[in-house]
């Protein structure tokens, strides 16, 4: 009984997140501009970032390889301050997860507005 409530709560939690059924860069990168808007401080960003279940860290003077699709190969956007949010959905249990890789540019200690997205499907 108790393995059945703490499914249940874990699908409830992330039926909450704005970004957990996504399939589509482009709707992800539309979700995520909406929830860390231009102007929301790093800190508040990250925590929007992380309720929906990224891990995130702060990367100044990096690179981020933008890939829309499985056979994509870039492009790479250099020297730029973001914050590098990533997560992986499972598809409970079967063979392929989703892996999401998010660049949320920043202009100082502020969010700029501009999302970058990186996806691909992992499996055999």
């Amino acid at each position: 009984m108790l393995l059945v409530t703490t499914q249940l709560a874990g699908c409830v939690g992330t039926a909450k997140r704005a970004t957990w059924r996504h399939e589509d860069p482009t709707a992800m990168e539309t979700s995520v501009a909406s929830l860390v808007p231009a102007g929301i401080s790093i800190d508040d960003a990250i925590a929007r970032m992380e309720d929906e279940g990224f891990d995130c860290t702060l990367t100044r003077n990096g690179t981020f390889r933008e890939m829309r699709h499985w056979s994509d190969d870039g492009p790479d956007h250099d020297n730029m301050d973001f914050i590098r949010c990533r997560r992986t959905n499972s598809n409970a249990g079967f063979l392929m997860s989703r892996i999401w890789n998010v660049a949320i540019l920043l202009d100082g200690h502020v969010t700029e507005g501009s999302v970058l997205v990186s996806h691909f499907v992992d499996g055999p």
